[in-house]
């Protein structure tokens, strides 16, 4: 009695949501196309990513090829398997916060049946993308299942030289005052 009682409850919570919800919520439920308001295009998102490229010579030996800030956010790294491990580090080397990422060399092919399957490169490259932050000095890559580091890259020079190039950015005179 008690189970058919709050089931109840939750069958008229959710049709009385149904029928408050917007008009956005609405065409997207009835699929008219005209209904749904536009995205606002016009907005800039001011977070800037830190791109570290790098080169895998083998699974675990690992060269830095080049470290640029990109005038996006960046990428999610939800839903991201635990293979690789980006952990962002201040200057006395603390971990500031970390997620998981892709290993580079791991790679899924599909054949014409349309069923997957995955095999290992021996080397290739990798890009990895992290947020700037203040406090951002540098990032350290680990391969999580082999638990080891990779290699560990200092991004404040190129960070630096970014902000000077664009000292209106917002995250620039975050960054600056984070070294101070």
């Amino acid at each position: 009695m008690l189970n058919a009682r709050n089931n109840m409850r939750v069958v008229k919570l959710l049709t009385v949501l149904l029928l408050l919800g917007t008009n956005a919520a609405s065409a997207q439920l009835t699929g008219d196309p005209r209904q749904v308001p536009l995205p606002d295009f016009m907005f800039k998102d001011p977070n800037r990513a830190v791109v570290i490229s790098v080169q895998f010579n083998t699974g675990t030996e690992v060269v830095l090829d080049n470290v640029m800030v990109a005038n996006t956010p960046a990428k999610s790294s939800i839903g991201a398997p635990p293979l690789i491990l980006l952990e962002l580090l201040d200057k006395n080397g603390q971990v500031i916060s970390e997620q998981n990422a892709w290993h580079p060399l791991w790679v899924e092919d599909w054949d014409e049946a349309g069923v997957a399957s995955g095999l290992v490169e021996p080397s290739g490259k990798g890009t990895f993308y992290v947020p700037l932050s203040e406090t951002l000095h540098s990032v350290r890559i680990s391969d999580i299942r082999l638990a080891i580091e990779l290699i560990t890259v200092n991004v404040s020079t190129p960070v630096a030289e970014y902000c000077a190039s664009t000292p209106s950015t917002p995250v620039c005179a975050l960054f600056v005052s984070g070294f101070e």
